[in-house]
């Protein structure tokens, strides 16, 4: 797989077109294509587009599958897929069926030679991407695909986006939609796209300017975010002094102690973590020195780091109703999944990442409530948050959040839990592991709010830690849960 991708990056890198073909979107199909775009974007500094650019391959491509899918199920069912009648018939009967159990049509589209080619290409002004599938539309297909074209370069608004949710029943439609908003609010422009069948072939294509400019409306928003950023304190002194003595081997427990004690505040914040369960369970800690003792510089750094960020934002922003409590389940739930599969003392930085995976939301919230409430109350859909943020806001709170942390001198590896959560993939190799981490606490707790179902579990974290199915990610989220309960009942 390294090799084949090293191969086609030359190749792009070069003037040359790559292809490939598959029958369905697998994890190593998915990771070469994301990996890929990645390094070309990388190339050209634009990798702020790379979760816009994630989100609109998935659509394309799993389209595109879906299409060959039907072909594929009418075929197998003797239906002419061109005839009204039977068409609207088998439709529910393929979503039912077809969709929940693709494995069992992949023989049949394989005999048929029905595939998916992928194809790019780099020029010195674009990059180039188009999927092609070997599954012509029919003329009412396409009639539908221009009516929601032509819908989607006229909605201008989250309030235009939502209205139109209900009118659609087949994936293309708010797909494409989302797409085509996406291609707006980026920049990247609607005229960079086209969707096109000649009956034998259908083909979404996708050029990327290596010069784009954003919509002013999204540049308001944009300059808007960067202003509150920026006004964000640095840690004080107190805070920055711990870190330093708990990155050095040589401190000793007694100089630590002696610069939390010296903080009354950070002294009860130290105090709380270490009695909550997030990090001590074993017995009640009342001592900064024991506390230290117990947990060790590592954790002790974790703990000073989670207590200035939160009182940072507390008195600079006003927090939205429920936020930090969401917060902590999260990063509980993120060190008891390091627990489960056994990442030893990185668990404590898991807590971190867990509990800050959201910072961004309290700037969003700030510039944009309403439209912030709208996009909370809509990302039971198909589409994540960040998703729902990108093509309203032209930006995510990933990378709100990914900014912040940045601006207070996270690690790299902190900083990747934040901004890739939602897509662990886009990640770097050596921090996949500790995001897609983030990412199934992420999806738990959204599962118990019911705005995820396990069917949202990213690729990447599903074959990182060998889920064979949903119900296996069900057993490792039952178990989380009821330790958590132990440690909750403990604590109280």
């Amino acid at each position: 797989m390294h090799d084949i991708k090293e191969n086609y990056i030359l190749k792009l890198k070069s003037g040359q077109p790559v292809s490939y073909n598959f029958l369905s979107y697998t994890h190593n199909v998915n990771q070469l294509t994301h990996s890929l775009v990645h390094d070309i974007l990388a190339e050209k500094d634009m990798l702020y587009l790379s979760s816009i650019i994630a989100a609109f391959m998935t659509e394309v491509i799993n389209n595109a599958v879906k299409a060959n899918l039907k072909r594929a199920f009418f075929e197998k069912n003797m239906v002419e897929i061109t005839d009204p009648d039977d068409y609207n018939r088998l439709m529910e009967k393929f979503r039912q069926e077809a969709v929940e159990r693709m494995s069992d049509y992949i023989p049949h589209m394989k005999e048929i030679g029905l595939r998916v080619k992928v194809t790019m290409k780099k020029t010195e002004k674009w990059f180039g991407i188009s999927v092609a599938n070997n599954s012509g539309m029919t003329a009412e297909e396409l009639d539908r695909v221009k009516l929601r074209m032509d819908k989607a370069r006229e909605i201008n608004s989250i309030e235009e986006i939502f209205a139109e949710i209900s009118d659609f029943s087949e994936g293309a439609g708010l797909g494409l939609i989302m797409n085509i908003m996406l291609l707006k609010t980026s920049g990247i422009g609607i005229d960079n796209f086209s969707l096109q069948s000649n009956g034998k072939i259908t083909e979404a294509s996708l050029k990327i300017p290596f010069s784009i400019s954003k919509p002013e409306e999204v540049k308001k928003i944009q300059n808007e975010i960067i202003k509150n950023v920026q006004s964000i304190p640095v840690f004080p002194e107190s805070i920055n002094r711990v870190i330093q003595l708990c990155d050095n081997p040589k401190s000793t427990i007694e100089e630590v102690s002696g610069v939390i004690e010296r903080d009354i505040a950070l002294t009860a914040d130290i105090l709380k973590l270490a009695n909550s369960g997030g990090f001590i369970t074993a017995s009640r800690v009342n001592s900064i020195s024991k506390a230290v003792n117990i947990v060790g510089f590592k954790t002790l750094k974790q703990m000073a780091m989670a207590s200035a960020s939160q009182k940072i934002m507390n008195e600079h922003f006003k927090i939205y109703a429920g936020f930090w409590e969401e917060a902590y389940k999260c990063a509980l739930y993120s060190k008891l999944l390091a627990d489960e599969f056994k990442m030893g003392k990185e668990s404590d930085t898991m807590f971190l990442g867990g509990l800050l995976r959201d910072l961004g939301k309290i700037i969003l919230h700030v510039i944009t409530p309403k439209i912030l409430k709208k996009i909370n109350e809509e990302s039971g859909s198909s589409f994540s948050t960040a998703t729902l943020e990108e093509v309203t806001l032209g930006i995510s709170h990933n990378q709100v959040g990914a900014d912040i942390a940045g601006k207070w001198n996270f690690s790299e590896e902190l900083i990747q839990m934040i901004q890739y959560h939602h897509f662990p993939l886009g990640s770097g190799d050596q921090f996949k592991k500790a995001v897609s981490i983030i990412h199934l606490a992420d999806l738990f707790v959204d599962i118990e709010n019911r705005k995820k179902t396990y069917k949202n579990a990213d690729v990447e974290a599903s074959k990182l830690f060998n889920f064979q199915s949903y119900s296996e990610i069900k057993k490792i989220h039952e178990n989380v849960m009821r330790r958590h309960k132990e440690i909750q009942d403990k604590s109280t």
